[in-house]
C-alpha cells in the first residue's frame, strides 16, 4: 500500500555531468575560529571575526540543519536598502605579493530561511590590501542564488583562488550576503579554510569520477516535493508490502464482532463510495461526548522493527464534520504481552517517525495527517503513521478514531482501505541528497561513482 511515484529524471529536465572532482587533503589553516564555535564579546559574535550587516553568530537549532560541524555557524541575512548591500563577517591574514591563497569553506540556505528575491546571493571573497589598507584585488567564489545553484537544506561548497598582487601586506577572508529590500533568507556559513595551496605544509591534490545532477523543482512537478536516489545496479527484487490486518478494506462482513472491534458509534457503511470495494468504516460521535474507534490488534512483533499503519478518511458533505477541534485520525497503540499499554520511542530518538508522539494513559503515535471539520468533502484523505517499537512491546494495536468535544453538533468521518505493515525500503536504492522542495529552485548535486563504477538515478515522492 506505501506508494511512491517513480518519474524518469530526464523528464524533469534533469542534467548529468561528468566530472572530476577534486578533493584535497587537510591544510594548515590561516584563519582564527574558522568554525566559528569561539565565543567574541557576545554570543551573537566569533573571536577573531568582524561582523557588519544583517550578520550574526547561529547556535544549533532544533533542525540541527544550519551546523555543519560543532555548535556554531555564522548567518548572514539581507538589509533594508534600496540597492545590492552586504552582510557578512572577515577576518584578516598577512600576506605578501605572489603568494597563492585559496579559500574554503560550505553555504547553506535553511528551509525556514529560503532565499526569496530576484538578486540575493551568497559568497565568499579574497580581498588583497596594501599597508595603507587600501584595496588592490577583489576575487570571490560563485555567487549562490543568481549564478550559481543554491538547494535548500543543503551545504554547498565553496572556492576562492587568488595570487597576491604587488605591494600586498594583508589578505581579507569574506563571507557575504548580499540583497536589498527585495530580498529575503539567510546564509549559514561554516568550516572556512584559508591556505597557500602547494607549500611544503599541504599535500597533494587528488581527483575521482563524480556525476553532478541538476534538476528543477518548477510547474513540471507541481509544486511536489521529491527525492533523487541513485543505485549501483538494476539487478535487485522489489519486495512486496505484508498487511497484517484482516479485512482491511472492510469487505467481509464481520463476525462476533472481530477481527475488528467496532466500539460505541462504528459501524459497517455502504452510504459513500468506498475508496475500494463498497464497504467502509463509519464513525459517528454522540452529544455525550462518546469516541467511536475501530480497531484491530496483531502480536508477534519486536523491539526495534519498524511499522508503518495507513488508510482514507472520508469527510461526506451530507454527514460532515463541523468542528475544525474534530479530530478523525489514525493510531498506532503500542502493548506488552499483559496487554498493557507501553509509550512510544520519544520523538527525538525515533528516526523512522512519521506523525506524532502522544504519551500516557492513551500513549501511541498519531498519524501525521488529522481530518477536522476544515477536511476536503466528498474526497478520500491519505493518513500515515509509522514509528519504532519500543522495548517490551510485543503487540500492535491499529486505531480508526474520531474525537471531538463533550458536546456539540454530531460528527461523522468514514474510513477504508486501512493497513499495516513493515515497510521495505528501497530494495538498494539510496537517497542522493535532501528531500527537493517544490519551490521553484533549481537544485544541484554531486555523486562520486568511484572507478569503473555504474550508477542508475531515479525520482520518486516522499
Amino acid at each position: 500500500m506505501e506508494k511512491h511515484i517513480v518519474t524518469n529524471i530526464c523528464r524533469l529536465g534533469a542534467v548529468f555531468i561528468i566530472a572530476a572532482l577534486t578533493v584535497s587533503a587537510a591544510h594548515a589553516n590561516s584563519l582564527s575560529n574558522p568554525g566559528f564555535e569561539t565565543t567574541g564579546t557576545n554570543d551573537t559574535t566569533a573571536a577573531s571575526w568582524n561582523q557588519f550587516g544583517n550578520c550574526a553568530r547561529s547556535g544549533t537549532n532544533a533542525t540541527l540543519l544550519t551546523i555543519r560541524t560543532g555548535l556554531y555557524s555564522m548567518e548572514a541575512g539581507f538589509t533594508a536598502t534600496n540597492s545590492p548591500a552586504g552582510s557578512g563577517a572577515y577576518q584578516a591574514v598577512p600576506a605578501g605579493a605572489g603568494q597563492n591563497w585559496r579559500l574554503t569553506g560550505y553555504l547553506l540556505t535553511w528551509q525556514n530561511a529560503r532565499l526569496v528575491g530576484p538578486d540575493g546571493y551568497g559568497e565568499g571573497q579574497l580581498v588583497f590590501l596594501d599597508s595603507g589598507s587600501n584595496v588592490l584585488q577583489v576575487s570571490e567564489s560563485v555567487r549562490y542564488g543568481t549564478d550559481g545553484n543554491m538547494p535548500v537544506n543543503t551545504w554547498v561548497p565553496f572556492e576562492v583562488d587568488a595570487t597576491a598582487p604587488a605591494n600586498t601586506a594583508t589578505v581579507l577572508t569574506y563571507v557575504l550576503a548580499v540583497g536589498d529590500s527585495q530580498d529575503a533568507g539567510d546564509f549559514f556559513f561554516d568550516d572556512l579554510n584559508l591556505y597557500q595551496p602547494g607549500s611544503s605544509n599541504t599535500a597533494s591534490v587528488t581527483t575521482q569520477p563524480a556525476i553532478q545532477v541538476s534538476f528543477p523543482t518548477s510547474s513540471q512537478t507541481n509544486g511536489t516535493d521529491y527525492q533523487v536516489q541513485d543505485i549501483p545496479n538494476l539487478v535487485f527484487t522489489n519486495l512486496p508490502t505484508v498487511d497484517v490486518l484482516t479485512n482491511s478494506n472492510f469487505e467481509t462482513p464481520e463476525t462476533g464482532n472481530a477481527p475488528w472491534i467496532l466500539q460505541v458509534g462504528s459501524s459497517f457503511s455502504t452510504a459513500v463510495p468506498a475508496h475500494s470495494g463498497s464497504n467502509t468504516v463509519k464513525e459517528t460521535t454522540a452529544s455525550t461526548g462518546t469516541v467511536p474507534v475501530a480497531y484491530q490488534a496483531f502480536s508477534g512483533i519486536t523491539p526495534g522493527s519498524v511499522w508503518d499503519l495507513q488508510g482514507y478518511g472520508y469527510n461526506w458533505s451530507s454527514l460532515p464534520m463541523h468542528l475544525a477541534g474534530t479530530r478523525a485520525l489514525l493510531k498506532i497503540v503500542w502493548l506488552n504481552s499483559s496487554g498493557v499499554t507501553i509509550n512510544p520511542v520519544p520523538a527525538n530518538q525515533d528516526t523512522n517517525l512519521v506523525g506524532s508522539v502522544e504519551t500516557g494513559q492513551y500513549g501511541g503515535v498519531v498519524s501525521q495527517i488529522e481530518m477536522s471539520g476544515a477536511s476536503p468533502q466528498n474526497a478520500w484523505t491519505f493518513m500515515e503513521s509509522r514509528a519504532t517499537c519500543p522495548a517490551g512491546a510485543t503487540q500492535i494495536q491499529a486505531f480508526c478514531i474520531l474525537v471531538t468535544g463533550s458536546s456539540g453538533p454530531t460528527e461523522t468521518v468514514y474510513f477504508d482501505d486501512v493497513i499495516a505493515f513493515q515497510p521495505v525500503g528501497f530494495a538498494g536504492w539510496a537517497n542522493l541528497g535532501p528531500v527537493w522542495l517544490g519551490n521553484s529552485n533549481t537544485n544541484q548535486v554531486v555523486d562520486l561513482i568511484g572507478t569503473n563504477a555504474t550508477k542508475f538515478y531515479r525520482i520518486i515522492t516522499p
